[in-house]
């Protein structure tokens, strides 16, 4: 029967020979482990063996080496056998040979199935090395030219212009890798202010385009610095357009969104700055812009700094870095017209070859993947009749006398009285127009003139659409 002490606690069979001996263990753990040794160690585990702290493994600095690299096939082979007999404990012969405790037990079983099949000369595989073919030749003399040159190529336009135009795929890391063992590489690279603004992106393509505009000396060293528009969607990062303009104009916002419109269709919001193109600074006030995308139920969300917008920011940084460095190395181009061609080459690769970080895929798949999900929230191009009166520069005229109206240095005849005040519609194609009112909603324009060739528009007896 089990006896209770003056507290009432129950004691065992040798409950005072237990208390002194959880006492000892316990004295044991606070003063430090005793070491005991593996079964076949000479002498065995003592009860008078000193008390040590736990040895902490610290392993040698050359473990990045091949192990064959830092011991010899005969010193790995004794010190194994020594280990299978019991002689090393576990973490001396880690010690010793400078290795994990998972590699040790795999190098001891190959040593087994070694010697049990009669190889007393095993010795531990190799793994690793350089088995990459040599670059071609023309990559390498690119990559020279590329990385030399004033202002060099980043590393990453160097390995995407690479591929694109030899079909060498390399990537950043290892033109950068090649650059500094072949002194190539950049001396000072340019600090990036980090942005500490989280804002998550969209789910659904053509939910949230980012647009914005940014001055740059895009065609070299010594070139004006003009403006270039971008716009990006927010949930696949696909740039659906990039084009420099000579002036950041109203006129320029609209040729560029009507051409991003046709081509990709219309999205729910444009997340913008609060530029006086986007923004009016009146309390409740409106822009030209902005009415025209409220036409058509597009709504502007403003941005109140550059790091909220960060996406499209990161974007101008791209091709800051990207077009006076290829403009520099294939020349500047005859004209905006031949120099946004090459600009548009550019952005397609980039978004159908180039990787995104985040999303792990290139623009272009992410946009197909959201696609074929169904997350999708573009709208086509409405068959609107307004449509090609919203998308130009509209000015209010005074018709002249006999029923003109001056367009540049021309004078056009119109069906209209002189003194009335009549709307001018420069198109983005150049062609002119007059119409008699303002657009609205669920009426037809009236098309006093206009030298648009006649199936330009697509206008019919009625509109399509009914607002």
């Amino acid at each position: 029967m089990a006896r209770r002490d003056s507290g009432g606690r129950r004691q065992g069979a040798g409950g005072a020979r237990g208390r002194q001996a959880r006492r000892r263990r316990g004295a044991g753990r606070q003063a430090g482990r005793i070491q005991a040794s593996p079964k076949g160690w000479p002498g065995g585990p003592s009860r008078d063996a000193p008390r040590l702290p736990p040895r902490r493994i610290v392993y040698p600095c050359e473990m990045n080496k091949q192990l064959l690299n830092r011991r010899s096939a005969l010193h790995i082979r004794h010190v194994l056998e020594q280990f299978n007999d019991g002689l090393f404990p576990t973490e001396e012969a880690m010690l010793e040979l400078g290795v994990s405790r998972s590699t040790l037990f795999a190098l001891r079983k190959e040593w087994l199935s070694a010697t049990r099949a009669g190889n007393t000369e095993w010795m531990p595989g190799t793994s690793g090395g350089n088995h990459h073919p040599p670059w071609p030749d023309e990559a390498v003399r690119f990559l020279r030219e590329a990385l030399s040159g004033k202002p060099p190529f980043s590393y990453a336009f160097a390995a995407s212009e690479v591929e694109r135009l030899l079909g060498f795929r390399a990537d950043r890391a290892q033109v950068r890798k090649w650059a500094i063992r072949n002194g190539l590489a950049h001396h000072n690279p340019r600090q990036r202010e980090n942005r500490h603004w989280r804002r998550f992106h969209r789910t659904s393509v053509g939910e949230l385009m980012q647009l914005d505009a940014t001055p740059h000396a895009w065609f070299g060293h010594g070139s004006p610095q003009l403006p270039m528009l971008n716009m990006l969607d927010d949930c696949s990062r696909m740039q659906v357009g990039g084009v420099v303009y000579a002036n950041e104009t109203l006129d320029a916002y609209i040729h560029f969104l009507k051409k991003v419109f046709e081509t990709f269709g219309l999205p729910l919001q444009v997340f913008v700055d609060q530029a006086p193109v986007f923004k009016s600074p009146l309390e409740g006030g409106t822009t030209r812009l902005k009415n025209r995308l409220d036409f058509y139920g597009i709504s502007f969300i403003y941005a109140n700094s550059p790091q909220a917008k960060g996406k499209i920011e990161r974007l101008h940084q791209v091709w800051q870095d990207r077009l006076p460095t290829f403009f520099a190395k294939n020349g500047v181009p005859s004209s905006l017209e031949s120099g946004n061609e090459a600009i548009s080459n550019l952005i397609a690769w980039r978004n159908g070859h180039e990787r995104h970080r985040e999303t792990g895929m290139t623009a272009q798949e992410a946009w197909q993947k959201a696609v074929d999900e169904g997350r999708n929230k573009l709208r086509e191009r409405p068959k609107c009749p307004w449509w090609e009166y919203i998308w130009s520069l509209m000015t209010t005229v005074n018709v002249m006398p006999r029923g003109r109206v001056l367009i540049g240095s021309d004078s056009v005849p119109v069906n209209a009285k002189a003194g009335e005040r009549v709307i001018l519609c420069n198109h983005t194609d150049g062609t002119h127009s007059v119409i008699k009112e303002w657009p609205r909603k669920g009426t037809l324009p009236i098309v006093l003139f206009s030298d648009r060739p006649k199936d330009a528009d697509t206008t019919s007896g009625q509109p399509t659409v009914r607002f």
